[in-house]
């Protein structure tokens, strides 16, 4: 029995030591509700990963209108994170970089992409 207990705490610990990302199911509810905000224009950053087992990472690098204002940017980093941890409440970190909106095609569909070919746990 102990060496089955061992197993399993060994095992945990090694998906959360090699960065085993959260059910695509949550990653993919988290982009949408992301994209839903009307300052933001584009993902182009979508980081989850897994610190512990009850404890999810996020990092995001978020478009949004390049004259936007420090002040608005801070109220909008604090919607998105309480709108990220309401979806799944184990995103107990949530790190936000906002950039002026660029040129470029829009990143978001890639992303989604990637997260459809995340391999559940």
């Amino acid at each position: 029995m102990i060496l089955i207990s061992g197993i399993t705490i060994g095992y945990r610990y090694f998906q959360v030591l090699i960065g085993i990302a959260p059910p695509r199911e949550v990653l993919k509810k988290v982009m949408n509700k992301v994209l839903e905000f009307p300052e933001v224009r584009d993902v182009n950053v979508f980081n989850a990963s897994m610190i512990t087992e009850d404890e999810y990472m996020l990092i995001l690098e978020v478009e949004v209108d390049k004259d936007m204002e420090v002040e608005d940017a801070e109220k909008l980093s604090a919607r998105i994170e309480e709108e990220v941890k309401r979806v799944e409440p184990r995103f107990k970190y949530v790190v936000i970089e906002f950039v002026g909106e660029r040129a470029e095609p829009k990143t978001y569909g890639e992303i989604i992409k990637q997260i459809d070919g995340v391999d559940e746990v």
